[in-house]
């Protein structure tokens, strides 16, 4: 099972990726989401389309602006690192 390059720097922050092939659902149960380190370069390319998600406790709830800017600097850089 290959892995997609460069993924590491992604895999590393529990990020998840969207298995369901109705891209509206958001629930973080098995059928809908699974974590990105699980998929082969093979099954990414399979996929209808791709929806990241990460997961926030709710006892974190205070710094979600911490949260949401380091998540997005995560995601800036693996695409810049890819380009």
């Amino acid at each position: 099972m290959q892995k997609v390059e460069g993924m590491r720097l992604m895999e590393e922050d529990e990020w998840f990726l969207c298995c369901n092939t109705n891209e509206w659902q958001h629930h973080f149960r098995e059928d809908n989401y699974k974590p990105l380190s699980s998929f082969s370069s093979e099954e990414m390319h399979a996929l209808p389309f791709i929806k990241l998600a990460k997961k926030i406790p709710l006892q974190e709830w205070d710094s979600l602006e911490y949260f949401f800017t380091t998540s997005f600097k995560k995601i800036l850089q693996h695409i810049a690192s890819t380009a």
